[in-house]
């Protein structure tokens, strides 16, 4: 597989908004950490190729009016020069707020005064102090569907406080919008009047699911909702509404004086143009915000992923279509079995023989031939260091062990804990992404474990793991922070380490858990994480579907309770790529029912003919929609699926059925055709009676359609929804197709 470039073609941009399906729940509603989101409305994406470009219109002189306006096709915009508050108005509301930051400061001091100036449709607010000094300068840019705004700030006295956005120290977002405002971080609280998205530790847990979650978070309006988030990944690890309703991020405002802007924040020279002279001291800029307005949250955090893509900061690393088939095989980890099997991370039991004896047993129960199997905790003789265990003979017994596997076509991830550096004392340190020397390091190790090349273990790609542990960038201590700090750091990272598998072997796999769009190109498949319940992973799911809509989701399975195991993994092998991590017990010890593994290998097995496309939840289970088509969907509250075939011309052809459980199902027909007969295996008819198909569990039906010869009884049609949004216009989105990185 070719790695080359960052966006794709405009052609290929166009079908991303075009064919995008929906991820949202019904207008207005919110979910708990439980539900699944609701079928969303048919409507269009709201990021667009750009309009004549609106201009600023200014008060005439004597009018009673003093604001500055603004007017789109998506929202209106007008500034009171006065005040220096925007209001926004939206078919899903409206909401207002100053135009001014807090840097260093609880409040602007008393006889604070505002200068607009601008340029067609951008607008340049300069905030000067009463005896006329400089004290900061926003920029907003308005965009078909979203805008941004750039603050710079003459650093106030308090350098250890954290800086407050859309602030004036008595006025911020409307605290009435954001006392109902949600947050994709899945340890959050979904919805709460002060959300938070967060990169690290959540106490009182010690993991958190996404590593970084969406650097977004929504609030209410009369309508709908609206969201700000981040545009650059910062040098911060948390965005969050506060009590007094402004949004703030956890910038070390201390140390970003001590380095050049780069992108995630820090010092910049004054502005040389413009009113006042700008106050003496430090200035610092900070990564910009983006506004979106959307009829509810998931449409929200699309909003936000068109706004990325558009902007260029949202890469897909490997797109529907350009990846192996063998990546959309079933994961099958074993550290659930470890743990039932006391064989968990030094445990002498934790052998090659022992890796080799799990996958045999998997096959066997499960009954599917290719699967991609993780060896996970821990296979290495030191955290941090790619040299095999004595338990697994070394470097020799390892790559042994995975050329096995590959003969029994079987593909193969190494478990890869990030920040972790384990020293032959047995002392464990942290790695610094910024160190003088990471780079060559973490590359030779990666190449070490990937690729081809007789220096290499031969694996197939690494799951990352414990991303998370990126300690607040105020108490961070690196050698070289210019280079990043919180998310910056991690974002780091990750680029090396992706970039050092991809230039091994483009084909390798890198399976993580970072959420935030910008993170991308740095991974193929987003693993939900650690969960017990399938309304979790589900939940989980529906974020990622929403906010990385291109990306692969890895379903995950540790750790998996016996009564969630027939949702969760029918469900995750609509929505992504199936992840079980037992052999006959699951989490706790429970025993697998009888013949449950082969009904389970049997629904894996149909799902993976549906081929590369885009999940979509729909309230009652999910979707997957590949080129525009529907090619997959769960049945009977994700107890069963439904795989449609069609021809290269686009003609349905027919689809396969199974149940993991017996059951009547009813099957949606397909485009325009109704399901008019079914054949089980050997070509056995079955009966299609008026109720639906009886379903025997792991049974293969084969379905055939037909118009409907009496239309006053058609059925209706499967269609592939389209995500909702109001505005009705196709978006121009600028997102990644292509292996790449920015510096």
């Amino acid at each position: 597989m070719k790695r080359v470039g960052r966006f794709p073609s405009l052609g290929v941009l166009a079908m991303v908004v075009a064919g995008l399906a929906a991820v949202s729940a019904t207008a207005g509603g919110v979910l708990s950490s439980g539900q699944s989101p609701a079928a969303p409305p048919v409507a269009a994406p709201r990021v667009a190729a750009e309009e004549s470009a609106p201009v600023w219109a200014w008060p005439e002189p004597g009018e009673a009016d003093h604001a500055l306006r603004l007017s789109t096709t998506q929202y209106q915009l007008a500034l009171e020069p006065r005040t220096g508050i925007v209001t926004v108005t939206s078919a899903e509301g409206s909401f207002a707020f100053p135009l001014t930051a807090l840097v260093g400061r609880l409040q602007l001091p008393a006889g604070t005064h505002f200068l607009p100036t601008t340029d067609g449709a951008t607008l340049d607010l300069y905030v000067l102090s009463p005896d006329g000094q400089l004290l900061e300068r926003a920029l907003l840019r308005p965009h078909r569907g979203f805008f941004t705004v750039t603050f710079s700030s003459q650093l106030g006295p308090d350098r250890f406080a954290v800086p407050a956005f859309f602030s004036n120290g008595r006025q911020a977002l409307p605290p009435s919008a954001v006392r109902h405002a949600f947050s994709p971080d899945p340890v959050s609280q979904s919805l709460s009047p002060f959300p938070t998205t967060y990169l690290g530790v959540h106490p009182p847990y010690h993991t958190a699911p996404f590593a970084p979650p969406p650097l977004d978070l929504q609030f209410k309006l009369s309508h709908g909702w609206a969201g700000v988030g981040v545009v650059q990944v910062p040098d911060a690890t948390a965005l969050s509404i506060d009590s007094r309703s402004a949004v703030t991020v956890n910038y070390p405002l201390s140390q970003l004086a001590r380095f050049r802007d780069t992108g995630a924040g820090g010092s910049v020279a004054p502005p040389r143009s413009g009113p006042g002279n700008p106050m003496a001291g430090s200035w610092l800029e900070f990564p910009s915000f983006v506004f979106t307005m959307a009829p509810d949250q998931y449409s929200g955090l699309y909003q936000y992923h068109l706004a990325l893509s558009y902007l260029g900061m949202a890469p897909d690393a490997a797109p529907p279509g350009r990846r192996p088939s063998w990546w959309s095989w079933p994961m099958v980890d074993t550290w659930g079995q470890q743990l039932l099997t006391g064989a968990s991370r030094n445990s002498p039991k934790y052998t090659s023989a022992w890796v080799l004896t799990f996958a045999s047993q998997w096959r066997q129960q499960f009954h599917v031939r290719h699967f991609t199997l993780v060896i996970d905790a821990q296979w290495q003789a030191r955290l941090g260091d790619p040299t095999p265990s004595s338990r697994f003979g070394g470097f020799s017994g390892m790559r042994a062990l995975i050329t096995r596997l590959h003969s029994e076509g079987i593909r193969v991830l190494l478990w890869w804990k990030l920040w972790t550096d384990q020293l032959p004392d047995g002392k464990v340190v942290r790695y610094d992404p910024t160190q003088p020397g990471f780079t060559t390091l973490l590359s030779s190790q990666v190449d070490q474990m990937v690729g081809p090349g007789p220096n290499s273990l031969g694996a197939d790609g690494l799951k990352l793991d414990w991303g998370f542990l990126v300690p607040p960038p105020s108490t961070e201590r690196l050698a070289r922070p210019q280079l990043g700090m919180g998310a910056a750091a991690l974002l780091r990272y990750m680029r090396i380490l992706s970039s050092a598998a991809w230039h091994t072997d483009p084909t390798s796999l890198i399976d993580a858990s970072a959420v935030a769009p910008q993170f991308g190109g740095t991974e193929d498949t987003l693993r939900l994480y650690d969960a017990h319940r399938a309304s979790t992973w589900s939940y989980r799911a529906a974020i990622v579907s929403a906010v990385d809509p291109n990306s692969a989701i890895d379903g995950d399975g540790w750790a998996l309770l016996s009564s969630q195991a027939i949702p969760h993994i029918v469900a995750s092998s609509v929505f992504g790529i199936p992840s079980i991590y037992y052999v006959g017990r699951w989490a706790k010890g429970t025993r697998f029912a009888p013949g449950l593994a082969r009904v389970l290998g049997a629904v894996i097995q149909a799902a993976q003919s549906r081929g590369q496309g885009r999940a979509v939840p729909t309230g009652t289970g999910w979707e997957y929609v590949v080129a525009g088509r529907v090619s997959a969907r769960t049945l009977a509250n994700d107890r069963a699926i439904v795989v449609y075939h069609y021809s290269d011309s686009g003609g349905c052809l027919d689809a396969t059925v199974v149940s993991a459980v017996e059951a009547t199902l009813a099957v949606p027909g397909c485009a325009d055709l109704t399901a008019v007969a079914a054949t089980a295996a050997g070509a056995r008819p079955v009966r299609l009676g008026r109720s639906g198909l009886q379903a025997e569990p792991g049974v293969p039906y084969r379905i055939s359609f037909a118009r409907e010869p009496n239309p006053k009884k058609e059925a209706r049609p499967v269609q592939p929804p389209v995500r909702a949004a109001a505005g009705g216009h196709q978006g121009k989105v600028v997102s990644s197709g292509h292996r790449g990185h920015s510096s």
